[in-house]
């Protein structure tokens, strides 16, 4: 054993023999501090003696003569001090004979020698060796490591030989921060040896073997090698590995290496050549699931590459694999992944990933696992290649869901992508292919500059893309597939959708390309939904076609536009429908609902050869209250440029301006406004309005209309509102227009508040029953009315004997016998007078009105719930229809507001008969408990009565509740006299009933807060004072007062049926109480 601690030396040598047949065996050198030039374990020189020379150190006995010359055991540490340039550090050494015969070399072995570095300094160019045979042996077994900070500035070789000796089995682990700056030979021979078994560690998978840290440059320190590492340098004898290793391993311990950086980064310029099958790695994975363990810039080359190769078991959801990071046999990188297939939620974001060299997928498979249910949500405007909800390729999985990518979602919200695929398989073999199907992609914003895919199969086998969907809602894009593959399969039952049903596409929206519903010809179930405005190039292998016009914002302007320049064909009539129309609120002046299709260049109807336009033509359909045709613009299987809905709304209909409002506020002119128009034979118009507040209609205007020939149903119920505007022609609540027509015209009504009618008013146009013209405040014109059976005023809240006629007829003479004439007035009108007069209706200067005979002239009618007024209806002169008051009185219900103050004046005085009943009694009690003065104290007291109370007011009132007082009792004396003194509180809540003799009836609740001081003697009793807030809410019917389930109102004698709600509130009240 020799050991190193200072010094200068040439050389040191722990073991040493210059012997013939001598060998330098298990000796060990240390060298902590010095400089010493070469460095050995163990030195054998072994030269042949000279005969008949004295025996000493130089001219040795030989020792058995029948053995070589070995050096084997022999150890080297070096932990200090300094080992010179272009020097040599060994750990065995087999030296040829230098002194008298440097041709004789000894044929022994370097066996099993050990060389460790953890410090010092080693000068440049200078190799280490843990075995070295210069002569015909082998150098075998050797072991060198390098950690710590070890440097060293030349070669390193595990093993050396120069002849035909192998250099085999040496292990070289270098871990730390170790590193050198030549090659790295794990064996190497300048001889005709083989050089096989070598193995070379980075790293031995220990903390004492961790990355160590930088703290000057603040990064981690590597392991690194400057030059090439080499398993051999006999490439002849080796399957390749870096260079020429049979195996390479890398080991993984997240105590030990950065995920963050590659295992082995290779930096030499050239290519890396190995074998795939001798590739392995051991140790856990990291919690990034990703890992490189080795990289080349300038490429890796794998032979007998077969994919990736599953690691280590997962769990049910993921798979672990090796493979290149391209998953070719040329790569830049040797990658561990770690890889999710189900149930996968993948937001890339913004600071961490997006690359548009890069990928990115919600769930992923390399070796053939089904891919589902995973999603990929992309809304930070990151940049990827291609996007992938699911994405299943490779082979070697052993789970029985296989192959296949289904149920898998990307939403594109803002980002940018080449390719979008929900669901993406690559997996076929012998005995099955992958399909895609039920795979979903939703584009809301963002940009795909390729292609977009529901669901796609990348092989050429069987498997089918079925069943997918693609939705867009918003973004750029150009060709969209719902379902596509390469191979043999079906593209069928796969959807497409425009719009969301309810917005219209955002400005900036563009799809730049064509629609499919999937690459075969075969479409079968293949759906588009176009639910708002949309341009495309063209549509392509779709059976269905199905339209939402539940919000149309322009009937002329087309769902689907097709701009290629190129026919649309391959269209089944049958299949082409529309939805949402019991939403769709249609117009009440033009018959065109919506533009479904355009497309300049044609559109064929012609699906296998099969013509399916001419068997069905033009499609008529009801749905709810709307009746509607689907037709072409030149009813031929081939001519056609525009599909488009013309339709009417027959029953229920209010007529609006888009904007939300029930009527017809016209901004412009047009010619005819409907409620609803029924053209069909067997269709009924029922309660249909259409409400015109401004505009011009320059014909007619209708409520509700039947204007089929020989309509066999009635139009009922339909009303026209007018407003303001003008119509230039009639105004019809409800019309049948043809005079062949069976039906009638019921229950119709025309109202009018303002605007002009130019032409005649009719509650109902042809035969009917019930129809009703009512003109309301506001200075009212129309030519004429007819087709009424009631006509009805309501006078405006400022109604007054001046007042303008409220409707001023355009004609001279007028009949309005037999009608049944009412009139409507407001509660809050101000009181008339005897006599006053106001005008109804009048025509033009000095026509003439006819009237009954025995014309109604006394009306009864009411202001709000007190005032009763007796009208008579009059001729003033010959050409007006005056109301003339004649007699006016207080209502008899009126009482009815009256019983609840007596209601509530019962109420508060039982409260008050309480305390001067129980309440004084109880405080006396309380109050006078102590015998001794200067101890008595106020003491609590309290009185509570419940009950039910009737009041005859000549009808009556009855009130039930409770009522509580609670106070303060202090006994005391005043001379002779015992005094009482106690401040109290007191509530009271309950309902109550009114009852009329007539059978009205109000009711309602009833409470009370108050406070005060009472006081009292054992002489008299002294006034106590109480102050109290009551309060009540009444409702009560009352006349032509309509209330509660709970109200009862009398006969009213007025045509108009008014809600009354009235309340009183009783403000703060004293008494005195004796």
């Amino acid at each position: 054993m020799l050991t190193i601690t200072a010094g200068t030396h040439t050389a040191a040598r722990a073991g040493y023999t210059i012997a013939k047949n001598g060998s330098t065996k298990n000796n060990t050198l240390t060298i902590t501090d010095g400089t010493v030039g070469a460095v050995y374990g163990g030195w054998t020189e072994g030269k042949n003696l000279i005969a008949s020379t004295a025996v000493d150190e130089t001219h040795p006995v030989a020792v058995n003569t029948g053995a070589n010359a070995e050096a084997e055991g022999n150890k080297l540490s070096l932990s200090g001090g300094t080992i010179g340039a272009n020097g040599k550090i060994a750990g065995g050494y087999i030296a040829k004979y230098t002194l008298h015969q440097s041709h004789l070399v000894s044929a022994g072995d370097a066996k099993t020698n050990k060389v460790n570095i953890s410090g010092g300094t080693i000068g440049d160019n200078t190799a280490i060796y843990g075995g070295y045979a210069a002569g015909t042996g082998a150098a075998s077994g050797a072991q060198v490591t390098l950690q710590d900070k070890a440097t060293v500035g030349g070669n390193l070789y595990g093993g050396y030989t120069a002849g035909a000796g192998a250099a085999s089995d040496a292990t070289i682990t270098l871990k730390g921060a170790a590193s050198v700056a030549g090659d790295l030979y794990g064996g190497f021979s300048a001889g005709t040896g083989a050089t096989t078994g070598n193995v070379v560690n980075l790293g031995d998978g220990t903390k004492e073997g961790r990355i160590s840290f930088d703290e000057t440059n603040k990064r981690p320190r590597v392991t690194s090698v400057t030059g090439t590492i080499y398993g051999g340098s006999d490439a002849s004898n080796t399957t390749g590995n870096i260079k020429n290793f049979a195996a390479v391993k890398f080991h993984y311990n997240q105590d030990t290496t950065s995920a963050a950086a590659p295992m082995l980064k290779i930096t030499d310029g050239v290519a890396t050549a190995f074998d795939w099958s001798t590739f392995d790695y051991t140790g856990g994975i990291p919690m990034s699931g990703k890992l490189t363990i080795m990289a080349n810039a300038a490429g890796i080359n794998v032979a007998n590459y077969t994919g990736a190769r599953d690691l280590v078991g997962a769990s049910a959801n993921s798979e672990i694999t090796i493979d290149t990071e391209n998953h070719t046999a040329s790569s830049k990188k040797i990658v561990i992944d770690g890889l999710t297939f189900r149930y996968a939620k993948v937001k890339p974001e913004a600071n961490t990933i997006g690359t548009d060299e890069e990928d990115v997928w919600g769930g992923r498979s390399v070796l053939s696992n089904t891919t589902t249910h995973n999603v990929l949500t992309i809304d930070k405007g990151t940049e990827h290649r291609d996007a992938y909800g699911g994405w299943t390729a490779g082979k070697g999985t052993m789970r029985t869901a296989k192959k296949d990518s289904t149920e898998n979602t990307v939403n594109l919200v803002d980002g940018k992508v080449r390719n979008l695929y929900g669901g993406f398989t690559a997996s076929a073999d012998a005995s099955a292919a992958g399909s895609a199907t039920k795979n979903t992609v939703n584009l809301s914003g963002g940009e795909a500059t390729g292609t977009v895919y529901g669901g796609f199969i990348s092989h050429t086998g069987a498997g089918d893309a079925t069943g997918n969907a693609v939705a867009i809602t918003g973004g750029t894009m150009k060709d969209i597939y719902g379902g596509y593959t390469n191979g043999t399969g079906q593209t069928t039952g796969n959807t497409v959708t425009i719009g969301d049903g309810t917005n219209a596409l955002p400005t900036g929206t563009n799809i730049a390309g064509y629609l499919y519903g999937g690459n075969k010809t075969v479409d079968t179930d293949n759906k588009l939904v176009v639910n708002t405005a949309v341009s495309v190039k063209n549509i392509k292998h779709f059976e269905q076609i199905s339209f939402n016009i539940s919000h149309v914002s322009n009937a002329t302007t087309p769902f689907l536009k097709l701009t290629d320049g190129v026919q649309t064909s391959g269209l089944d009539w049958d299949k082409v429908e529309v939805t949402g129309a019991n939403d769709f609120v249609p117009s009440t002046y033009r018959t065109r609902l919506a533009t479904l299709m355009h497309n300049d260049q044609g559109i064929d109807f012609t699906k296998a050869g099969v013509n399916t336009y001419n068997p069905i033509r033009a499609k008529n359909r009801e749905s709810g209250d709307l009746e509607y045709t689907i037709d072409t613009d030149n009813p031929t299987v081939t001519a056609a440029k525009k599909v488009y809905v013309d339709g009417f709304r027959f029953r229920h209909n209010k007529g609006t301006d888009g904007k939300g409002a029930k009527h017809l506020a016209l901004d412009g002119t047009v010619a005819a406004a409907y409620g609803a128009n029924v053209t069909v034979k067997d269709g009924a118009a029922q309660d249909n309005a259409a409400e015109i507040s401004g505009g011009t209609v320059t014909g007619n205007a209708y409520g509700g209309a039947l204007t089929a020939v020989a309509a066999t149903k009635n139009a009922a119920g339909g009303s026209a509102h007018i407003t303001g505007g003008s119509v230039g022609g009639n105004v019809y609540g409800g019309a049948i227009t043809d005079a062949a027509a069976s039906g009638n015209v019921t229950g119709s009504s025309v109202h009018v508040a303002g605007g002009t009618v130019s032409g005649t008013a009719y509650g109902g146009h042809n035969a009917g029953t019930g129809n009703t013209l009512a003109i309301y405040p506001g200075q009212s014109a129309i030519h004429d009315f007819s087709g009424v059976q009631k006509l009805r005023f309501y006078l405006p809240n400022d109604a007054r004997a001046s007042y303008t006629p409220m409707l001023q007829l355009g004609v001279a003479a007028k009949d309005i016998r037999n009608l049944n004439i009412g009139v409507g007035f407001s509660g809050s009108a101000p009181v008339l007078h005897g006599n006053d007069v106001i005008s109804l209706m009048k025509t033009l200067p000095g026509g003439t009105l006819l009237t009954d005979a025995d014309i109604a002239n006394q009306i009864e009618g009411t202001q709000g719930v007190t005032m009763r007024y007796q009208f008579a209806l009059q001729k003033r002169g010959t050409d007006e229809l005056v109301l003339t008051l004649i007699g006016a009185a207080m209502n008899d219900q009126t009482k009815s507001l009256v019983e609840p103050r007596c209601g509530a004046t019962d109420f508060i005085n039982r409260g008050a008969d309480l305390l001067a009943a129980s309440g004084i009694s109880s405080a006396a009690k309380e109050g006078g408990r102590a015998e001794d003065d200067e101890k008595r104290g106020y003491q609590l007291w309290a009185a509570m009565s419940q009950g039910t109370m009737r009041a005859e007011t000549g009808s009556y009132v009855t009130t039930n509740g409770y009522n509580l007082s609670v106070g303060w009792a202090k006994e005391g004396r005043l001379r002779a006299a015992k005094t009482l003194f106690t401040p109290f509180v007191e509530y009271g809540r309950g309902t109550y009933h009114t009852y009329l003799d007539d059978g009205t009836h109000g009711n309602g609740k009833i409470s009370y807060l108050g406070a005060g001081l009472m006081g009292a003697s054992n002489a008299r009793t002294d006034a106590g004072r109480r102050r109290r807030c009551t309060a009540e809410e009444y409702e009560a019917a009352i006349a032509v007062m309509s209330l509660s389930g709970r109200s009862r109102p009398t006969t009213a004698k007025m045509p108009t049926m008014r809600r009354i709600s009235a309340s009183e509130r009783r403000g703060c009240s004293a008494r005195v109480i004796h």
